[in-house]
């Protein structure tokens, strides 16, 4: 196909002649509307690809906003569970510290109070021997 660049191609001569060189112009316009038809199928089709291609796009940017807000969403939340493991954490040392420490006064409780047994027992045997002697 020549494009636009087909010229009248008449050219002083006999009818006849004039007559088929009009009937190959005529089919070599035939041929190219044909290839540009076929040429604008093509296109078409290709912008139908395009757009598709394109609301697909937009589809996804849409899911993927979607997916970043669901992330912020859950990324707001892990640090406000950081957060609060970190208090907990904090008290659970805290009270670890009081345990320790009351667990230490309990065991020296018991042991004053183990040796004041066993003064009273020494002190209840002295003066049960008092009398005795």
């Amino acid at each position: 196909s020549s494009g636009n660049n087909a010229e009248w191609p008449l050219q002083p001569g006999s009818e006849v002649e004039n007559f088929e060189v009009e009937r190959e112009f005529m089919t070599t316009l035939k041929d190219e509307n044909t290839a540009l038809k076929q040429s604008m199928l093509e296109q078409s089709q290709r912008i139908d690809d395009l757009q598709s291609a394109l609301d697909n796009t937009a589809a996804v940017e849409a899911e993927l906003v979607s997916f970043r807000e669901a992330k912020e969403t859950v990324d707001n939340r892990l640090i406000e569970f950081s957060d609060k493991i970190a208090m907990l954490q904090k008290d659970c040392a805290e009270k670890d510290v009081a345990l320790g420490d009351f667990v230490c006064k309990t065991e020296k409780l018991e042991h004053l109070e183990k040796d004041c047994i066993e003064k009273e027992k020494s002190t209840d045997c002295d003066s049960a021997l008092i009398p005795l002697l």
